[in-house]
């Protein structure tokens, strides 16, 4: 056979490019409005759950989920899937509610076992339709740019928390309490009774009582002692959270996925350089040594992996230019690290005191696990743990905490045994993803390299991000305490 009659009946056909995964309307509207529910729990305290102050959020997810199920059950465009892992999300959702249920027809806080089991409940349907709607590698990068922008907010409030507020904070205090103070030894100096003192005086007296009851300042003098050497001597930024090392939690896992966003288009890097830039310096503010462990295991095991299949090529032109950017990211790093030293932020106490943290987290988990043994098949029940700890905790322990520190015990603790396989099982299926199917995920990854990004900023996912703000506003003001405005 010749080679033109060859060639006639095997034409040689060009590799087409990736195409881009369009939306429908609905389906763009859908994702933006789940990108908006996800976000939005960023931007709002996170200690108000048991109080029911985020049941709204919970409803709005609920109602979406209804609609979306009537809209499918209406005109059947497609179907809803279902794999392990909504399995496995499902199973520690449902030891949740099986152990809020114990509460409710047995003994403890009643109410703070539903709100959390439902928050639970709209946690899991929202992650269950996000997954339903994240179906190209296009849209999950969509998604992570909107988030990774939303913790920049965040890391740059925390900045501002550590240069500014906690100044300003410590100002209002000591106006606050020298003004209380001097009125009522002015008053007690002068033998006055309460029919001697003045209205003016009491005005005054009752408004900054008021105020200091708003801001949770004791009254007495020697029970503000505890608080005032507290806000005195920490400057770690917190966010929106109860504590640095959720918000550092938070800023290291969006700090690695803004690393993956540097491969993107080159006009974009300098713009994600800094944005990484910024989330670490703020993680290393928050003095977490356990955000800063993750952080580096997460950055080797990533630098390893690239260096390994860059190194594994035939040809590799890319060896001695990879090697640079690590040296330049050290480089960073030294001048942060060096950079928050000079300015107050670090000092030796992060490092002498780490032995004593520890043993602080030890006793934690010591009477958590007293307290698990107790209640090892169904748990203390969701916003039950603090009252059931107390009866094991430590005489020599610091604190009397409300959650373990701990995620492998918080979930066994509150949802018993059951829910420790259903994270268990979360997890096992996460560490797989990772592992599984390499060639697989670097088709993926030079599909989302080669789209395009021009429209990026307005797709689905980044409005609804977007959203989120005035969403949370919104909502905070209506069934919450108030929004936090300094966020704007």
């Amino acid at each position: 056979m010749s080679r033109k009659q060859r060639t006639a009946e095997h034409p040689i056909r060009n590799p087409s490019p990736p195409q881009l995964v369009t939306m429908s309307p609905p389906q763009g509207l859908m994702l933006a409005w789940l990108s908006a529910l996800l976000t939005v729990r960023w931007l709002m305290p996170t200690e108000g759950a048991s109080e029911g102050l985020t049941l709204w959020l919970v409803q709005l997810v609920l109602f979406t989920a209804a609609a979306r199920a009537a809209w499918e059950w209406r005109f059947g465009e497609r179907r809803f899937r279902f794999d392990a892992m909504d399995g496995a999300i499902g199973l520690l959702v449902l030891a949740q509610v099986i152990s809020a249920l114990a509460v409710v027809f047995g003994v403890g806080n009643a109410r703070a076992a539903i709100n959390v089991a439902w928050e639970w409940i709209g946690s899991g349907v929202l992650i269950w339709m996000l997954r339903q709607e994240l179906k190209s590698p296009h849209a999950v990068r969509q998604l992570c740019l909107g988030l990774s922008l939303t913790a920049g907010v965040l890391a740059g409030f925390g900045l501002w928390q550590h240069y500014v507020g906690y100044n300003e904070m410590i100002g209002e205090y000591d106006r606050l309490v020298t003004e209380h103070d001097r009125l009522v030894e002015r008053l007690r100096g002068d033998g006055s009774s309460p029919e001697s003192v003045s209205a003016a005086d009491m005005r005054k007296l009752e408004s900054l009582q008021a105020e200091m009851a708003r801001q949770q300042i004791p009254i007495e003098q020697s029970a503000r002692q505890s608080l005032e050497s507290r806000l005195k001597a920490s400057r770690e930024p917190l966010g929106l959270f109860a504590l640095a090392n959720s918000f550092a939690g938070l800023l290291i896992v969006m700090g690695l996925i803004v690393v993956g966003l540097l491969r993107g288009p080159r006009t974009s890097r300098w713009g994600w350089a800094f944005l990484a830039v910024l989330l670490a310096f703020c993680a290393l503010l928050t003095k977490s040594r356990t955000a800063w462990v993750g952080l580096s295991v997460g950055i080797s095991w990533w630098t390893l992996r690239l260096i390994t299949a860059r190194w594994r090529r035939a040809d590799n032109p890319t060896g001695r230019t990879s090697w640079l950017r690590i040296g330049t990211w050290i480089l960073v790093i030294a001048f942060l690290v060096g950079f928050a030293a000079l300015s107050g932020g670090l000092d030796q106490a992060v490092l002498s005191e780490a032995p004593k943290s520890l043993r602080y987290r030890l006793e934690f988990w010591q009477a958590t696990w007293a307290t698990i043994r107790e209640h090892l098949w169904i748990g203390t029940g969701p916003g039950n743990f603090r009252d059931y700890y107390l009866a094991h905790k430590l005489p020599e322990s610091s604190e009397e905490i409300a959650d373990p520190h701990n995620l492998v015990f918080d979930v066994w603790a509150n949802a018993g045994l059951l829910g420790l396989i259903g994270l268990l099982a979360c997890v096992g299926l996460m560490v797989e993803q990772v592992f599984k199917r390499p060639h697989q995920k670097a088709n993926n990854t030079a599909e989302v390299e080669s789209l395009p990004h021009s429209k990026s900023w307005t797709s689905p996912a980044a409005c609804g991000v977007g959203l989120a703000f005035p969403l949370g506003a919104i909502g905070m003001e209506l069934f919450g305490h108030g929004y936090d405005e300094r966020l704007w």
